[in-house]
């Protein structure tokens, strides 16, 4: 009989054990979801703040996409910021003679900076940028960086909740693209940046309602 007893004693005490480290796991998975979270509502507002001292420091705002002598799309704007801001961002020297998808700069580009990526919508090394501009038409949202005003703070970064661009890819967003996105990843909405440096998160109806005021706005300049 003590051995019988012997037996279901620990069999119990395997059961507590283990539902003991299957909530741990649960908790620290759920924290761990939680901190990167917060870490991708602040990615645009980080890189908003580079792009306010790449204006000061160039006295511009970058360029959406940096084109050749004949009018072919080369680089993003994120390459040209973290080359200006953040050149740790490359693994090696990027090369702004060659297109972005020329093997040389892939090998430069091999993983997303951080504050250009949201780890609970892509695995690590991450290469795709979870951050993006508005493009619509000759309109950038970039061109925003800064701008106070009424009717105002504009968008300038969105959150890409389903990112599909290489970093350094030359593309963004359109309207139709924010309309279109899927729900986000994230409690509360997408992570946007807005001119006058604060940040926050959106619903697509709210960014595609902030983007018709800020048409108005870049239409008048």
């Amino acid at each position: 009989m003590r051995p019988f007893q012997f037996r279901l004693t620990h069999l119990a005490l395997m059961v507590v054990v283990a539902a003991g480290v299957s909530a741990f796991l649960t908790a620290a998975g759920r924290a761990r979801t939680a901190a990167r979270a917060s870490q991708c509502g602040n990615n645009p507002f980080r890189l908003h703040l580079g792009l306010r001292n790449y204006r000061d420091a160039t006295g511009r705002n970058p360029p959406a996409v940096q084109l050749d002598a004949g009018g072919r799309s080369m680089h993003s704007w994120r390459a040209i910021l973290c080359a200006s801001q953040f050149p740790d961002a490359f693994a090696v020297p990027y090369d702004f003679g060659l297109p972005w998808d020329h093997p040389a700069n892939l090998k430069a580009a091999v993983v997303a900076p951080n504050d250009m990526v949201c780890l609970n919508t892509q695995a690590a090394p991450a290469r795709h940028a979870n951050v993006a501009a508005v493009v619509d038409g000759d309109l950038c949202s970039l061109d925003l960086t800064g701008r106070v005003g009424p009717g105002g703070p504009w968008i300038v970064l969105v959150e890409v909740a389903d990112p599909k661009i290489f970093w350094t890819e030359p593309r963004d967003v359109t309207p139709a693209e924010i309309a279109a996105f899927a729900a986000p990843h994230d409690p509360g909405g997408f992570a946007v940046a807005f001119s006058d440096g604060s940040s926050g998160r959106l619903s697509r109806e709210e960014i595609l309602a902030n983007w018709a005021g800020a048409r108005a706005v870049l239409g008048s300049v």
